[in-house]
């Protein structure tokens, strides 16, 4: 009998494994905004991730799927807890993934949403930008991630190569190549400025661009 009741436990245990949830959970931070990404044969707007925590450390991805469930709220940080589900047979260019949410854990507002502007340079290196008509524009595309402006004297474009709740970089910048005598100087110090841009501090229609060490490289205000 004691037998029996031992080959009955354990048949009991097994069975209760087989029948287990054939899914995992995975709690992230989702971005409050979204940004063109190459997915599959195309190209769409992905949200960014983050599965660190707290959503002011760690590095931000793509995030290539959908998630059943979620309404995406533009501007807000949001925490959430889903299901990952395995797919059979799934197309080559599609997620092999399928993502549910389960819960809200938390919320808060994304900070980098408010860049999302046209801004005009007031300082340049602690100094005052004198010209009214050719001031150095900056303007923030999240959806491309590129930044986009005027230095004083030409046009550029660029990509914004690191993007945190405080952290930002751009990558090499591409512009025009005309010659201004009088706005040269300004130029330069604008577009040197710009690539040594390591964090942001924005408060209302201010924005300031600062060093690795926390000096202020540029401050802008926000163009009505």
């Amino acid at each position: 009998m004691k037998m029996f009741e031992y080959i009955f436990g354990i048949f009991s245990f097994t069975l209760l494994l087989s029948c287990g949830p054939d899914y995992q959970t995975s709690t992230f931070w989702i971005s409050g905004f979204k940004t063109e990404c190459a997915a599959g044969a195309g190209e769409k707007r992905c949200l960014l991730i983050n599965k660190n925590t707290n959503p002011g450390k760690g590095s931000w991805e793509y995030f290539y799927s959908d998630i059943d469930g979620l309404e995406f709220k533009s501007g807000a940080l949001q925490q959430i807890k889903v299901k990952v589900i395995p797919r059979e047979n799934v197309p080559a260019d599609a997620s092999s993934l399928k993502y549910e949410l389960i819960e809200f854990v938390d919320e808060q507002e994304d900070p980098r949403v408010a860049l999302n502007d046209i801004w005009v340079a007031v300082n340049i290196d602690g100094k005052p930008v004198e010209s009214d008509t050719n001031r150095p524009r900056l303007e923030l595309n999240l959806t491309q991630m590129k930044i986009y402006g005027f230095d004083g004297c030409n046009n550029y474009n660029g990509p914004v190569q690191n993007l945190s709740l405080e952290d930002i970089s751009f990558g090499n910048l591409l512009s025009t190549r005309k010659m201004c005598v009088d706005q040269m100087e300004t130029a330069d110090a604008f577009q040197k400025a710009l690539s040594r841009s390591s964090h942001f501090v924005r408060e209302g229609l201010t924005l300031s661009l600062q060093s690795s060490t926390g000096a202020e490289l540029l401050e802008f205000r926000k163009v009505d």
